[in-house]
């Protein structure tokens, strides 16, 4: 938990060791916590791996803080359940950070990706009406095919494009979210 506290004042690499001295005359117990905090860590620049079909820039409007400023526990956390908010990742394992130290004071963090499928289609067929009479109107049939992305062309747009044909009608949609 001290590591954690540490950390929101960019102290990542903070080394925090307990000191146990027990007391068996009166059953006692004190800890003591030491902490090395070492410098606090900048970051550098950040890398996004994994990402094969989300544009970076998608990405990159979730991250809270920027080159320069301060790696601290809470940005990192706060980015991180952003970008799997976007729901173009694996929710088990699909989002991490990496922290490679580049100096005392400085470090470059990966965003390491795993994509999912975005995307589905549908196919429909169907017949009903009157069985007796196959040229009758009222027995038909129909096809339909429905296209959908919820991250069209890597640019964070919902699409769908569905088309419906029968003898009756003919239906055709379009969707940008």
């Amino acid at each position: 938990i001290l590591r954690n506290i540490w950390g929101e004042f960019g102290y990542i690499y903070a080394d925090v060791e307990p000191e146990v001295e027990p007391n068996f005359e009166d059953k006692t117990v004190e800890i003591t916590l030491k902490s090395d905090l070492g410098k606090p860590i900048k970051l550098n620049q950040i890398n996004i791996i994994g990402n094969k079909k989300t544009r970076d820039k998608i990405i990159r409007r979730q991250i809270t803080f920027d080159e320069g400023s301060l790696i601290t526990n809470r940005h990192m956390e706060i980015s991180k359940n952003r970008v799997e908010a976007l729901g173009f990742f694996d929710p088990k394992d699909g989002v991490n950070w990496k922290i490679k130290k580049i100096n005392e004071d400085t470090a470059d963090l990966d965003l390491i990706l795993k994509e999912i499928k975005t995307g589905s289609m549908t196919a429909q067929v169907g017949t009903g009406g009157a069985d007796k009479d196959a040229s009758s109107p009222s027995t038909s049939w129909k096809i339909g095919v429905e296209a959908a992305d919820r991250n069209l062309m890597g640019t964070g747009i919902q699409s769908s494009l569905s088309a419906q044909y029968s003898r009756q009608e003919f239906g055709l949609g379009f969707n940008l979210v």
